[in-house]
């Protein structure tokens, strides 16, 4: 083989593994339905399965009651945040790409999500979500990673979510050393 081609080919082949090494992997989607937390009304656990802050537990609980118009959408188990707090949030321990959840309640009880990195900088604000009693899934529209998210309602606790999805990037492997 002319030593050009095999320039070329090798040239070609270190761009492909550079260019591959640096698009991310992504583990399955992660759905939490809280059901392990099925039980009387209490403050969501923190962190919840090691991977989720919920402002110290001072603002989100969960229960499994049943109490229309707040539905679950799988199970029996949905968390809500108190009616005091506009802005409940939480914090992912490490990044993900948060797909949304599900959301019931009041039509007047309008929420939206405010999504930040991990250094707090605002990355993305979702469209305004109503919803009803009968659940419905409301998407972030980000395909990024996130680390906090904040949902601004002007009718806390007329609301609740269920089944919040994401997605935890998996750690590139490391670059071809060159010798």
């Amino acid at each position: 083989m002319p030593v050009e081609k095999l320039k070329t080919l090798v040239c070609a082949s270190i761009a492909a593994i550079v260019i591959l090494s640096a698009v991310p992997a992504f583990a399955a989607l992660v759905v939490y339905d809280f059901e392990d937390l099925a039980g009387p009304i209490a403050p969501m656990p923190d962190p919840y399965q090691d991977l989720i802050d919920w402002e110290n537990g001072s603002s989100w609980f969960h229960y499994d009651f049943a109490q229309s118009p707040y539905n679950p959408h799988s199970g029996t188990v949905r968390i809500s945040s108190e009616t005091a707090d506009t802005t409940p949030s939480w914090q992912f321990l490490t990044p993900v790409i948060f797909e949304g959840a599900w959301f019931a309640g009041h039509l007047f009880a309008t929420v939206e999500y405010h999504l930040f990195n991990a250094s707090g900088i605002l990355l993305h604000v979702s469209p305004v979500y109503a919803p009803s009693e009968v659940p419905a899934f409301f998407a972030t529209g980000y395909t990024g990673t996130v680390s906090r998210v904040e949902i601004h309602t002007p009718h806390p606790g007329h609301w609740v979510l269920d089944d919040l999805t994401f997605t935890v990037p998996e750690e590139p492997p490391p670059p071809p050393v060159m010798r």
